[in-house]
């Protein structure tokens, strides 16, 4: 299937036609913008949704991220690892680690339509200095996990480390009462997939 920039994860909706994609702009460059888009799997049509006239910028949602979240995901998106659940309401909620405009983990709600979907931004989490995403996954209770690829800045020395097999990184934990806290036992060469 042609027209993608890069695909990077991908998120099933429950109607089996959609497939939401992150296309990753740059790991060396964050400034390289980046975008979600929807694969719809019936006519193979690639469609940008965020950045883009399917997407909504908003203030932060109570209850979606950090109360203390900066602003909106603002170009450029530079989209890595994402994750679809529902929320307690029954809400749709989509993580997705962003590395433009600095490290984040933005929350979106997806509005599925007949023959699309529609993402609006919900709030953020700005991960303590260091941390370099790779992938998210969300917890029951509305926390989340994610991969710590190695310290941000070290991109080239840190992949060299994780050739030779030695820990760049290690798993996070993120809940709204006690924000990012390290995973014990998780300590690994260059973390990636988390789900």
């Amino acid at each position: 299937i042609c027209g993608f920039q890069n695909p990077e994860d991908l998120s099933l909706l429950d109607n089996g036609r959609h497939l939401i994609v992150s296309q990753y702009g740059d790991m060396i460059d964050p400034s390289h913008e980046g975008s979600l888009a929807v694969l719809d799997l019936e006519t193979e049509e690639v469609r940008v949704v965020y950045p883009g006239p399917k997407s909504s910028q908003g203030t932060v949602t109570p209850g979606w991220g950090d109360a203390n979240c900066p602003g909106p995901a603002t170009e450029p998106l530079n989209p890595h690892g994402i994750d679809m659940a529902a929320r307690p309401d029954g809400r749709l909620q989509l993580l997705v680690v962003n590395h433009g405009g600095g490290e984040s983990i933005e929350f979106f709600e997806v509005l599925p339509e007949a023959d699309n979907v529609r993402l609006v931004w919900r709030g953020c989490v700005v991960p303590p200095e260091g941390a370099y995403f790779n992938d998210v996954v969300n917890l029951p209770d509305g926390g989340f996990l994610a991969t710590h690829m190695m310290e941000y800045g070290s991109t080239t020395w840190g992949m060299m480390k994780a050739v030779f097999g030695s820990d760049t990184g290690f798993v996070y934990e993120w809940h709204a009462n006690t924000g990012f806290k390290p995973v014990p036992g998780t300590e690994a060469p260059f973390p990636n997939g988390i789900e």
